[in-house]
């Protein structure tokens, strides 16, 4: 199955990259000149356009799910992405891998956290 990600401007351009390798559509917020849109406005576009998104904002996207009551494609959330590009590849990758192994995200969310054993650890979850 093939996604439509839209990147949020607290990670790196480079997933773009990721995506596009991968036989995903990756859209970073900068490359679609929406990096000044405020969250709502995200939502909204994410609904509208089929988008999963893939974020580091944890807690503040699934309290904003927790209000939102529509189909939704799914969330990529990369914890700890302060640990810099490198990391954040690496965890998108693993979130795809994880993502083309177990079918469809709809209304799930995929957390991607550092882990000293694997460099990444994937659970998923239903959004709130």
């Amino acid at each position: 199955m093939k996604y439509r990600f839209l990147i949020d401007a607290n990670v790196s351009l480079e997933l773009e990259k990721v995506a596009w390798a991968r036989g995903h559509e990756g859209y970073h917020v900068r490359t679609l000149g929406r990096e000044n849109d405020g969250d709502p406005v995200l939502l909204t576009l994410i609904e509208e356009e089929g988008y999963t998104l893939v974020t580091n904002n944890i807690e503040e996207f699934r309290a904003r799910y927790r209000n939102r009551r529509v189909f939704h494609a799914g969330a990529v959330f990369i914890a700890e992405a302060t640990r810099g590009r490198a990391y954040q590849v690496a965890a998108f990758q693993a979130a795809l891998d994880y993502i083309e192994a177990n079918g469809p995200i709809d209304d799930t969310e995929v957390l991607v956290e550092p882990d000293p054993a694997t460099a990444c650890k994937v659970t998923a979850a239903p959004l709130p």
